[in-house]
């Protein structure tokens, strides 16, 4: 099956300079991490679904396109996951010596964090949009079973002590499904 995100995706907000000569390094990271985001997004039974009739227009109508015009969720939302994951993975460089980091001529070194958070804040965003919709219509989409995390203060029993505190609980409906939040929560510019 075809990628959904391809090289000329990753422009504007989510620009990676120098395509050609990271081509390769960074297909592999479309490669890699599309399906781990789809089937985090998705769950497993949905994502089974949509690998065996991609084209379906259920599955057009949430996958869409990056744009512009952007449209559906998912596109959007994947490129802004393989943006963070492609630059955390590269701020250093392994070489025989280790990790070790490059020097620049001519330029200051800045960090990329404030460009990544922005990335997956867009992202988180765009997948709290996704969850709703996939709610809101979910005699089309019968497979989805993805809860989202919803916190609240009160107390509770954790790691043997009682304790007050804010606690996930997550929104079960009476059946089990996959509970992912760590593509729903947002991240601060600190690393928190």
């Amino acid at each position: 099956m075809a990628n959904i995100t391809t090289l000329a995706n990753l422009v504007g907000n989510v620009l990676i300079p120098d395509t050609d000569m990271v081509g390769t390094n960074l297909t592999w990271y479309i490669q890699e991490y599309e399906p781990i985001f789809l089937k985090k997004i998705m769950g497993s039974d949905l994502y089974t679904a949509y690998l065996a009739s991609p084209g379906d227009a259920r599955f057009t109508a949430i996958i869409g396109t990056v744009g512009p015009p952007s449209t559906g969720y998912l596109a959007k939302s994947l490129v802004n996951y393989i943006f963070y994951q492609y630059f955390e993975g590269v701020v250093t460089q392994t070489t025989t010596l280790g990790a070790t980091q490059a020097k620049v001529k001519n330029a200051v070194r800045v960090s990329m964090w404030p460009q990544m958070v922005n990335a997956w804040n867009r992202m988180a965003e765009s997948n709290r949009c996704f969850h709703k919709y996939m709610v809101d219509n979910a005699a089309t989409y019968p497979e989805y079973k993805v809860c989202f995390p919803q916190w609240f203060f009160g107390w509770g029993f954790w790691g043997g002590i009682w304790s007050w505190g804010f606690f996930d609980w997550y929104n079960w409906d009476g059946e089990f499904g996959i509970c992912v939040d760590e593509i729903y929560r947002f991240k601060n510019r600190i690393g928190l």
